[in-house]
């Protein structure tokens, strides 16, 4: 059935998650008007043994209807109960979380209350190193909300458009920072919505532990004359010819630039440069960014906020005082 397989494909485009569901063998010992009027599927779902009961009707069921015939169903299932429909309005959503109902509207919003703990574990564990960072998506909305002149309530749609991505990986996004307790995510009707906090040195102080530098990869390339100028056209100055710009800190030997995947991978095209293994007989260091380095330009440099968070890394005594008075310039 069509939204048994979107179900499969939510889980695992949004929440990260490669499940297998199987028809449910006992669903004979229920009564005959429940298996008319649902698909069951037993799903292994981060450990939990789950039963999905799928409507099999595209009209939509009150609530109290769902609460009795989930009540009946979860009598005879010894775990999990998650009811899936392929749309619901927003009354009824607001009543089956009232009831603490779980379920999934796959595309659109899923509530599992019983599995919260567990969904935040798993998002934990995706990060490298066994240490908490934002995924690039959501490092990106995080900066976006730290360079907004005012405090703006955001939706996955709208923020899609601005930083180039899907609407789906920014509901993933959403979904990452709910779990880490980050702003506040609300449902408005169909809409779901992004609240950062007012203070921003105070947000700030709260994502920086959670954040992470941008950079991928650092390469070192050896340009023509064509290839300085296209260079400087693609690429935006970052690391430590930016903070130089900002700061009483001498200019690096090489100046840097940084360039999304997408960019690198035009630039390979153009046949402009030459590899180098080393910083040495170079023109140019450049960084490849998680994200687009675009995004949040400010003075034509990369966004403060990622730039301290290349910066950091350096042992350098010199580098960390000009990096803590560039922080101290940002007007909060």
């Amino acid at each position: 059935m069509d939204v048994i397989q979107d179900f499969e494909r939510y889980l695992r485009e949004v929440l990260d998650l490669r499940i297998k569901v199987i028809p449910w063998k006992d669903e004979r010992e229920l009564p005959a008007f429940l298996r008319a009027s649902y698909l069951f599927y037993e799903v292994s779902l981060l450990g939990n043994r789950c039963l999905a009961m799928v409507l099999r009707v595209n009209e939509e069921i009150t609530p109290s209807t769902i609460s009795k015939h989930w009540n009946q169903v979860q009598k005879k299932w010894n775990g999990f109960c998650i009811y899936i429909c392929k749309a619901i309005s927003s009354y009824n959503r607001k009543r089956l979380i009232e009831n603490r109902i779980p379920f999934v509207v796959p595309g659109n919003q899923s509530y599992l209350p019983d599995l919260g703990i567990d969904l935040r574990e798993h998002f934990r564990k995706q990060q490298r190193g066994g240490k908490l960072f934002f995924s690039p998506a959501t490092q990106a909305v995080v900066i976006y909300g730290l360079m907004a002149d005012e405090n703006q309530k955001l939706n996955p749609s709208e923020l899609a458009k601005e930083l180039g991505y899907t609407s789906m990986t920014i509901s993933r996004a959403f979904d990452e920072l709910e779990s880490m307790n980050i702003g506040e995510v609300l449902q408005k009707g169909r809409e779901r919505w992004l609240y950062f906090l007012n203070d921003k040195e105070a947000f700030w102080n709260q994502v920086k532990p959670l954040m992470q530098s941008p950079v991928k990869k650092r390469v070192w390339i050896k340009l023509s004359k064509e290839g300085i100028k296209q260079i400087k056209r693609l690429g935006t100055i970052s690391g430590l010819s930016a903070l130089a710009q900002s700061s009483m800190l001498n200019d690096p030997d090489l100046p840097v630039y940084a360039v999304s995947d997408d960019v690198w991978k035009t630039i390979i095209q153009m046949e402009i440069f030459e590899m180098l293994p080393s910083s040495e007989e170079a023109d140019v260091e450049i960084e490849i960014w998680s994200y687009n380095p675009k995004l949040f330009l400010k003075n034509h440099q990369v966004d403060p906020f990622s730039l301290y968070m290349i910066l950091q890394e350096y042992e350098d005594e010199r580098i960390e005082s000009a990096l803590d008075k560039f922080m101290r310039k940002i007007k909060w």
